[in-house]
């Protein structure tokens, strides 16, 4: 599967909104509303994955503060999944991150999300913490995943 990931502006969000919403609500119990998308391009980086017809495939939301950021958000349509796209959106964004000068990328991931953890384990993010009960429908705990990308010394 050849797909095309970029970023995109909070103007352009709704464009693809209704897009990400169906992945969105089709991927996790507790989704994200429209307007968090919105948010995520104004204050970070939201990617968008694109298939050779343009249609959107998967997406992922970056927040940078100082040296540090997180990936808040990434989800593959369900016909796509296990095909590379999640691992080009996360490509992008550790990337993004690695352009911004940040020297650690955070996530948090079910603790059952075996495919998710071996997708980040694959791009060295290491299982730092955990977060009990931080998920709902089920209730669940998180696994907070981190991967060192600058180096301290200047």
């Amino acid at each position: 599967m050849t797909a095309r990931v970029a970023a995109v502006d909070a103007d352009g969000i709704p464009d693809i909104i209704d897009e990400i919403m169906k992945i969105e609500t089709s991927s996790f119990s507790v989704p994200w509303r429209a307007e968090d998308f919105t948010a995520s391009a104004e204050y970070g980086t939201v990617a968008a994955s694109l298939d050779g017809k343009g249609r959107l495939i998967g997406y992922g939301c970056l927040v940078v503060v100082a040296d540090e950021a997180e990936i808040t958000n990434l989800a593959v349509t369900a016909g796509e999944r296990r095909q590379g796209v999640g691992g080009g959106i996360l490509d992008f964004l550790i990337g993004t991150a690695a352009e911004s000068s940040v020297r650690r990328l955070f996530l948090e991931v079910r603790e059952s999300n075996a495919n998710a953890i071996a997708l980040y384990s694959s791009r060295g993010f290491e299982t730092v913490g955990r977060r009990p009960g931080y998920y709902r429908l089920p209730k669940e705990d998180a696994l907070i995943m981190m991967l060192e990308i600058g180096n301290s010394e200047c």
